[in-house]
């Protein structure tokens, strides 16, 4: 029953996945190479992977074109037998304050994506990473911040966690 359940919530998450990559597509933005607030790096024994929010502005909120880059990213990691643990983090005085709502309102640019649709809660963040995953909470940790820190088998909170 316990694994019917965590079919049942990598479905969903393919299927939000598979809206927002459509989306994406449509408006040419899943040609990213690099993401404008995110930081990845491979350390040179290749067995860490870190990858750093890095939008201090706005507390590292998470936007439609992260959240793909970030699956991408997951995706990769979990398919490379060189890279053994990953870390996530936060720049500045934040880890992740979830997911950037901005724009939702005052636009139509997301087509059929509603903030529910993106899944704010933990089934879609859920990367089901089978190897080591560590979140490093450095700061404010709010809504889909802690969705992501819930993937992670191992979560380091630091004097600075605000929650």
């Amino acid at each position: 029953n316990d694994l019917t359940h965590k079919k049942k919530q990598q479905i969903r998450m393919a299927d939000r996945l598979a809206l927002i990559q459509g989306h994406l597509t449509s408006t040419g933005l899943s040609t990213l190479k690099q993401h404008p607030f995110i930081i990845d790096r491979v350390s040179t024994s290749k067995r860490v992977r870190t990858v750093r929010l890095n939008n201090p502005k706005r507390l590292n909120c998470i936007q439609t074109t992260m959240f793909v880059k970030l699956v991408e990213i997951t995706r990769d990691f979990e398919s490379d037998d060189q890279q053994k643990i990953l870390v996530y983090t936060g720049e500045g005085r934040a880890f992740c304050t979830g997911l950037d709502l901005t724009g939702w309102n005052d636009s139509d640019d997301y087509g059929e994506m509603t903030p529910t649709s993106m899944g704010c809660g933990t089934s879609c963040v859920n990367f089901h990473i089978q190897k080591d995953f560590v979140a490093i909470w450095n700061g404010i940790v709010m809504g889909g911040g802690i969705s992501i820190s819930f993937s992670a088998n191992h979560r380091v909170v630091t004097e600075n966690v605000r929650y």
